[in-house]
Protein backbone atom coordinates (compact mmCIF):
# COMPACT_ATOMS: atom_id res chain seq x y z
CA UNK A 1 0.00 0.00 0.00
CA UNK A 2 3.44 2.27 0.90
CA UNK A 3 4.43 1.77 -2.59
CA UNK A 4 1.16 2.60 -4.57
CA UNK A 5 0.93 5.75 -2.82
CA UNK A 6 4.29 6.63 -3.04
CA UNK A 7 4.00 6.49 -6.70
CA UNK A 8 0.97 7.97 -6.87
CA UNK A 9 2.48 11.31 -5.05
CA UNK A 10 5.47 10.67 -7.81
CA UNK A 11 2.76 10.90 -10.71
CA UNK A 12 1.38 14.16 -9.17
CA UNK A 13 5.03 15.94 -8.83
CA UNK A 14 5.74 14.50 -12.94
CA UNK A 15 2.35 16.07 -13.78
CA UNK A 16 3.12 19.33 -12.12
CA UNK A 17 6.69 19.44 -13.63
CA UNK A 18 4.63 18.54 -17.17
CA UNK A 19 2.70 21.37 -17.39
CA UNK A 20 5.25 23.72 -15.26
CA UNK A 21 7.83 22.82 -18.40
CA UNK A 22 4.66 23.27 -20.74
CA UNK A 23 4.00 26.75 -19.94
CA UNK A 24 7.87 27.52 -20.16
CA UNK A 25 7.55 25.87 -23.51
CA UNK A 26 4.08 28.11 -24.31
CA UNK A 27 5.79 31.73 -22.62
CA UNK A 28 9.28 31.14 -24.10
CA UNK A 29 7.62 30.17 -27.64
CA UNK A 30 9.14 27.09 -27.88
CA UNK A 31 6.62 24.98 -29.16
CA UNK A 32 7.90 24.59 -32.98
CA UNK A 33 11.25 24.20 -31.36
CA UNK A 34 10.87 20.60 -32.38
CA UNK A 35 9.40 20.95 -35.90
CA UNK A 36 8.41 17.43 -35.98
CA UNK A 37 7.12 14.22 -33.74
CA UNK A 38 8.00 12.52 -32.11
CA UNK A 39 11.42 13.11 -33.55
CA UNK A 40 13.31 16.51 -33.37
CA UNK A 41 14.43 17.32 -37.27
CA UNK A 42 14.32 13.96 -37.78
CA UNK A 43 16.73 12.87 -34.65
CA UNK A 44 16.15 11.74 -31.37
CA UNK A 45 18.44 14.04 -29.70
CA UNK A 46 17.48 17.98 -29.89
CA UNK A 47 19.98 20.40 -31.49
CA UNK A 48 21.59 22.19 -28.87
CA UNK A 49 19.26 25.11 -28.59
CA UNK A 50 17.23 26.77 -26.61
CA UNK A 51 14.06 26.33 -27.40
CA UNK A 52 14.82 22.81 -29.33
CA UNK A 53 15.72 21.62 -25.53
CA UNK A 54 13.08 22.90 -23.98
CA UNK A 55 10.58 21.44 -26.06
CA UNK A 56 12.09 18.40 -26.04
CA UNK A 57 11.97 17.85 -22.01
CA UNK A 58 8.65 18.81 -22.19
CA UNK A 59 8.34 15.93 -24.13
CA UNK A 60 10.38 13.65 -22.10
CA UNK A 61 9.06 14.36 -18.78
CA UNK A 62 5.74 13.29 -20.68
CA UNK A 63 7.23 9.83 -21.32
CA UNK A 64 8.29 9.69 -18.47
CA UNK A 65 4.68 10.78 -16.39
CA UNK A 66 3.14 8.32 -18.78
CA UNK A 67 5.95 5.28 -18.00
CA UNK A 68 4.95 6.01 -13.70
CA UNK A 69 1.02 6.30 -14.84
CA UNK A 70 1.00 2.90 -15.78
CA UNK A 71 3.01 1.21 -13.47
CA UNK A 72 1.00 2.47 -10.62
CA UNK A 73 -1.99 1.42 -12.58
CA UNK A 74 -0.04 -2.26 -12.83
CA UNK A 75 0.23 -1.63 -8.90
CA UNK A 76 -3.50 -0.56 -8.14
CA UNK A 77 -4.81 -3.94 -10.20
CA UNK A 78 -4.11 -6.41 -7.67
CA UNK A 79 -5.28 -4.11 -5.18
CA UNK A 80 -8.80 -2.92 -6.88
CA UNK A 81 -10.89 -4.40 -4.65
CA UNK A 82 -9.71 -2.96 -1.82
CA UNK A 83 -9.16 0.26 -3.44
CA UNK A 84 -11.68 0.62 -5.98
CA UNK A 85 -12.16 4.21 -6.32
CA UNK A 86 -8.21 4.59 -6.44
CA UNK A 87 -7.93 2.24 -9.41
CA UNK A 88 -11.18 3.67 -11.10
CA UNK A 89 -9.59 7.42 -11.11
CA UNK A 90 -5.80 5.73 -12.02
CA UNK A 91 -7.55 4.51 -15.17
CA UNK A 92 -8.94 7.26 -15.91
CA UNK A 93 -5.49 9.06 -15.91
CA UNK A 94 -4.07 6.25 -18.34
CA UNK A 95 -6.38 7.64 -20.97
CA UNK A 96 -5.87 10.95 -20.42
CA UNK A 97 -1.96 10.60 -20.22
CA UNK A 98 -2.57 8.76 -24.01
CA UNK A 99 -4.96 11.93 -24.97
CA UNK A 100 -2.55 14.37 -24.08
CA UNK A 101 0.47 12.39 -25.80
CA UNK A 102 -1.77 13.03 -28.91
CA UNK A 103 -2.70 16.23 -28.67
CA UNK A 104 0.84 16.93 -28.13
CA UNK A 105 1.71 15.42 -31.55
CA UNK A 106 -1.56 17.42 -33.03
CA UNK A 107 -0.22 20.47 -31.57
CA UNK A 108 3.00 20.43 -33.29
CA UNK A 109 1.50 19.31 -36.71
CA UNK A 110 -0.29 21.98 -36.57
CA UNK A 111 1.86 24.99 -35.73
CA UNK A 112 0.57 25.74 -32.24
CA UNK A 113 -3.19 26.27 -33.46
CA UNK A 114 -4.67 27.58 -30.34
CA UNK A 115 -7.54 25.68 -29.78
CA UNK A 116 -5.46 22.57 -30.13
CA UNK A 117 -2.86 24.45 -27.59
CA UNK A 118 -5.72 24.94 -25.21
CA UNK A 119 -7.37 21.34 -25.51
CA UNK A 120 -4.04 19.95 -24.63
CA UNK A 121 -3.67 21.77 -21.16
CA UNK A 122 -7.32 21.25 -20.42
CA UNK A 123 -6.65 17.49 -20.89
CA UNK A 124 -3.15 18.21 -18.75
CA UNK A 125 -5.36 19.93 -15.97
CA UNK A 126 -7.40 17.02 -16.01
CA UNK A 127 -4.94 14.26 -15.59
CA UNK A 128 -3.76 16.02 -12.93
CA UNK A 129 -7.20 16.18 -10.65
CA UNK A 130 -7.85 12.45 -11.68
CA UNK A 131 -4.08 12.01 -9.94
CA UNK A 132 -5.38 13.92 -7.37
CA UNK A 133 -7.99 12.07 -6.94
CA UNK A 134 -6.59 8.69 -7.12
CA UNK A 135 -4.15 9.72 -4.37
CA UNK A 136 -6.62 10.79 -2.16
CA UNK A 137 -8.75 7.51 -2.22
CA UNK A 138 -5.71 5.52 -1.60
CA UNK A 139 -5.57 6.59 2.00
CA UNK A 140 -7.67 6.11 5.21
CA UNK A 141 -10.06 8.84 4.51
CA UNK A 142 -13.59 7.53 4.81
CA UNK A 143 -17.21 9.08 5.39
CA UNK A 144 -16.90 8.78 8.83
CA UNK A 145 -13.76 10.94 9.21
CA UNK A 146 -16.05 13.48 8.02
CA UNK A 147 -19.84 12.71 8.37
CA UNK A 148 -20.39 15.27 11.15
CA UNK A 149 -19.69 18.17 8.86
CA UNK A 150 -22.31 16.31 6.43
CA UNK A 151 -25.44 18.43 7.51
CA UNK A 152 -28.64 19.64 5.61
CA UNK A 153 -27.08 22.42 3.78
CA UNK A 154 -24.56 20.55 2.54
CA UNK A 155 -25.58 20.77 -1.03
CA UNK A 156 -25.44 25.01 -1.09
CA UNK A 157 -21.12 23.99 -0.26
CA UNK A 158 -21.64 21.74 -2.63
CA UNK A 159 -22.80 24.20 -5.10
CA UNK A 160 -20.43 26.98 -3.78
CA UNK A 161 -17.50 23.69 -5.04
CA UNK A 162 -18.75 23.00 -8.45
CA UNK A 163 -19.05 26.68 -9.81
CA UNK A 164 -15.61 27.44 -8.14
CA UNK A 165 -14.00 24.52 -9.78
CA UNK A 166 -15.87 25.17 -13.65
CA UNK A 167 -14.06 29.05 -12.88
CA UNK A 168 -11.03 27.83 -11.94
CA UNK A 169 -11.08 25.35 -14.93
CA UNK A 170 -12.31 28.34 -17.37
CA UNK A 171 -9.22 31.04 -15.85
CA UNK A 172 -6.56 28.51 -16.93
CA UNK A 173 -7.88 27.44 -20.32
CA UNK A 174 -8.47 31.68 -21.24
CA UNK A 175 -5.21 32.55 -19.79
CA UNK A 176 -3.52 29.42 -22.15
CA UNK A 177 -5.81 30.27 -25.31
CA UNK A 178 -4.71 34.52 -24.54
CA UNK A 179 -0.97 33.54 -24.29
CA UNK A 180 -1.27 31.43 -27.53
CA UNK A 181 -3.12 33.89 -29.66
CA UNK A 182 -0.04 36.37 -28.12
CA UNK A 183 -2.66 38.52 -26.19
CA UNK A 184 -1.35 38.36 -22.92
CA UNK A 185 0.73 41.33 -22.71
CA UNK A 186 -1.64 43.53 -24.55
CA UNK A 187 -2.62 45.28 -21.52
CA UNK A 188 -0.27 47.47 -19.43
CA UNK A 189 -2.42 48.25 -16.60
CA UNK A 190 -4.13 45.89 -13.73
CA UNK A 191 -6.20 45.97 -12.88
CA UNK A 192 -8.11 47.81 -15.76
CA UNK A 193 -6.27 47.43 -19.13
CA UNK A 194 -5.62 50.57 -21.01
CA UNK A 195 -7.84 52.86 -20.12
CA UNK A 196 -10.62 52.93 -22.33
CA UNK A 197 -8.75 52.54 -25.57
CA UNK A 198 -8.92 49.79 -28.13
CA UNK A 199 -12.20 48.59 -26.19
CA UNK A 200 -13.67 46.84 -28.89
CA UNK A 201 -10.25 45.14 -30.16
CA UNK A 202 -9.85 41.21 -30.11
CA UNK A 203 -7.03 41.47 -28.11
CA UNK A 204 -8.80 43.50 -25.82
CA UNK A 205 -11.78 41.47 -25.46
CA UNK A 206 -9.78 38.13 -25.25
CA UNK A 207 -7.39 39.52 -22.35
CA UNK A 208 -10.22 41.36 -20.49
CA UNK A 209 -12.52 38.08 -20.45
CA UNK A 210 -9.68 36.55 -18.68
CA UNK A 211 -9.56 39.03 -15.92
CA UNK A 212 -13.63 38.86 -16.37
CA UNK A 213 -13.49 34.81 -15.29
CA UNK A 214 -10.88 35.79 -12.28
CA UNK A 215 -13.21 38.02 -11.18
CA UNK A 216 -16.05 35.75 -10.85
CA UNK A 217 -14.00 33.15 -9.54
CA UNK A 218 -13.27 35.43 -6.74
CA UNK A 219 -16.38 36.00 -5.84
CA UNK A 220 -16.96 32.29 -5.81
CA UNK A 221 -13.94 31.65 -4.00
CA UNK A 222 -15.46 34.15 -1.42
CA UNK A 223 -18.35 32.70 -0.86
CA UNK A 224 -16.93 29.11 -0.53
CA UNK A 225 -14.06 30.05 1.71
CA UNK A 226 -16.48 31.85 4.14
CA UNK A 227 -18.99 29.58 4.14
CA UNK A 228 -16.69 26.96 5.28
CA UNK A 229 -15.30 29.11 8.28
CA UNK A 230 -18.84 30.09 9.13
CA UNK A 231 -20.55 26.52 9.20
CA UNK A 232 -17.29 23.98 9.72
CA UNK A 233 -15.00 26.51 11.68
CA UNK A 234 -14.36 23.70 14.86
CA UNK A 235 -12.78 21.23 12.24
CA UNK A 236 -9.43 21.72 12.01
CA UNK A 237 -8.80 19.55 8.60
CA UNK A 238 -11.43 22.37 7.02
CA UNK A 239 -9.99 25.41 8.46
CA UNK A 240 -6.64 24.47 6.99
CA UNK A 241 -7.99 23.79 3.80
CA UNK A 242 -9.45 27.31 4.12
CA UNK A 243 -6.41 28.55 4.60
CA UNK A 244 -3.99 26.84 1.90
CA UNK A 245 -6.75 28.03 -0.63
CA UNK A 246 -7.58 31.22 0.35
CA UNK A 247 -3.49 31.88 0.28
CA UNK A 248 -2.96 29.77 -3.11
CA UNK A 249 -5.31 32.29 -4.84
CA UNK A 250 -4.61 35.28 -2.98
CA UNK A 251 -1.04 34.67 -3.89
CA UNK A 252 -2.03 33.60 -7.39
CA UNK A 253 -3.66 37.18 -8.29
CA UNK A 254 -0.55 39.04 -6.76
CA UNK A 255 1.67 37.38 -8.97
CA UNK A 256 -0.63 38.08 -11.70
CA UNK A 257 -0.63 41.87 -10.78
CA UNK A 258 3.42 41.78 -10.61
CA UNK A 259 3.89 40.08 -13.68
CA UNK A 260 1.67 43.22 -15.45
CA UNK A 261 3.47 45.49 -12.88
CA UNK A 262 7.00 44.47 -14.06
CA UNK A 263 6.71 43.97 -17.59
CA UNK A 264 5.22 40.28 -18.11
CA UNK A 265 9.04 38.96 -16.87
CA UNK A 266 9.36 35.44 -18.19
CA UNK A 267 9.44 33.89 -14.65
CA UNK A 268 6.87 35.36 -13.32
CA UNK A 269 4.93 34.24 -16.64
CA UNK A 270 6.09 30.71 -15.74
CA UNK A 271 4.99 31.48 -11.84
CA UNK A 272 1.85 32.57 -12.37
CA UNK A 273 0.56 29.53 -15.01
CA UNK A 274 2.27 26.96 -12.37
CA UNK A 275 0.18 28.78 -8.64
CA UNK A 276 -3.23 28.00 -10.98
CA UNK A 277 -2.14 24.58 -11.56
CA UNK A 278 -1.50 24.15 -7.90
CA UNK A 279 -4.98 25.87 -7.27
CA UNK A 280 -6.56 23.80 -9.06
CA UNK A 281 -5.09 20.52 -7.31
CA UNK A 282 -5.66 22.03 -3.94
CA UNK A 283 -9.37 22.71 -4.77
CA UNK A 284 -10.21 19.37 -6.23
CA UNK A 285 -8.36 17.99 -2.74
CA UNK A 286 -10.97 20.17 -0.65
CA UNK A 287 -14.09 19.27 -2.74
CA UNK A 288 -13.27 15.67 -2.20
CA UNK A 289 -14.84 15.83 1.69
CA UNK A 290 -18.05 17.07 0.37
CA UNK A 291 -18.48 14.74 -2.16
CA UNK A 292 -18.06 11.16 -0.61
CA UNK A 293 -19.05 8.38 -2.15
CA UNK A 294 -21.65 7.25 1.05
CA UNK A 295 -23.13 10.29 2.21
CA UNK A 296 -24.30 10.19 5.94
CA UNK A 297 -27.45 12.77 6.15
CA UNK A 298 -27.34 14.56 9.67
CA UNK A 299 -30.26 16.37 10.39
Amino acid sequence: MKTIRLLLIATIILALVQVVLGITVRVTGSGLGCPDWPTCYGNWIPPLRFDSIIEYAHRLSGSVLGLVTFITLGFLWFKRDLLRVSFYWICVAGILVLLAAIFGAITVWTELEGLIVVTHLSIAELLIASLVLSSIYSWDFSTRNYKNIVIKKILNVRHLFVFSLIFAFFVILSGAYMVSEGYGSVCSGWPLCNGFSGLFEMPYVIHMFHRLVVLCLAIFIGFLLFYLLKHYRDIRNINILVFVIGFVFVLQILIGAIMVWTGFQLYFRVIHLAIATIFWGALISAAYIFFPIQKTQIE
